[in-house]
């Protein structure tokens, strides 16, 4: 965890996994920060007793339990994780579950062992199912439908948004309170498609490295340490972005603090 918690702010992101793509047991206990593939099929993203997500690891031929899909590709028997045989409800990855009936259930499946696991999509825990034998299984359904027809892409989703909130702010504040009486508390949820870059550890460690805690654009200290490691927090930033066929190496690269970064992408850009 030492060895890589300075490196948290780069991983990839929750929106980033896309449904039907196929990401090894690796990738997934590495963005789980815990970098063991033997810990267990249920892995915690955040802290419990409340995490931000979960992922499951579906595994339907020689795994440890016998999960199988009731209706595919949104209804999963997926079971508790157990210990000597006993499928406690109080085991913190069971309790985070249970506990929490809105924690989005990220599913990724596979037929045999040593394959990729295949994103199905976000699930709810509907209900915990005890066997006659002492097993219990969660019955996990699809929060929604998932289908190429009704992604929106990301950044359409964020273009848009921009232009909703300069709309908003055009207009009076009169009428801006008069819509939030009766604007809805929780904000729907929409299925979106994204691209993710695993991009080279080496090369975010060296540019830290070179950055000597100093930011890279303003020439001032960090503005703070990591909670992890006590190193200085800069962000590594690619000065011709990824998406507009950057390269990911140490000279496209900078280390900049939260402010120089968000200026870059929001602001005038210092590096083009």
């Amino acid at each position: 965890m030492a060895k890589f918690g300075k490196f948290a702010s780069e991983r990839t992101r929750l929106d980033d996994f896309v449904v039907g793509q196929r990401y090894t047991s690796s990738q997934l206990v590495i963005f789980a920060e815990l970098y063991d593939n033997r810990s267990g099929g249920i892995l915690l993203i955040g802290n419990p007793p409340k995490p931000q997500a979960v992922f499951v690891k579906a595994t339907f031929s020689g795994g440890k339990y016998p999960n199988k899909w009731i209706s595919e590709p949104d209804r999963l028997k997926y079971y508790l994780k157990s210990r000597n045989a006993v499928f406690s409800e109080t085991y913190i990855e069971n309790a985070a579950i249970i506990k929490n009936p809105d924690l989005p259930v990220f599913v990724f499946h596979r037929l045999e062992e040593r394959q990729p696991f295949t994103f199905a999509g976000q699930f709810r825990a509907e209900r915990v199912v005890s066997e006659a034998d002492g097993s219990k299984w969660f019955d996990l359904v699809q929060s929604s439908v998932i289908s190429p027809t009704n992604r929106v892409d990301e950044g359409e989703l964020r273009r848009t948004f921009a232009q909703k909130v300069a709309n908003a702010v055009q207009t009076s504040r009169e009428a801006r309170l008069n819509r939030l009486k009766s604007a809805p508390k929780r904000p729907p949820t929409v299925a979106t498609t994204a691209i993710a870059y695993l991009r080279n550890p080496d090369v975010v460690a060296e540019v830290l490295y070179r950055s000597q805690g100093v930011c890279e654009g303003c020439g001032m200290n960090a503005p703070f340490d990591r909670k992890s490691d006590g190193s200085p927090y800069l962000e590594v930033h690619h000065k011709m972005h990824l998406s507009e066929g950057g390269e990911d190496t140490v000279e496209n690269a900078i280390a900049i603090c939260p402010n120089c970064h968000r200026r870059e992408h929001f602001g005038t850009r210092t590096w083009q």
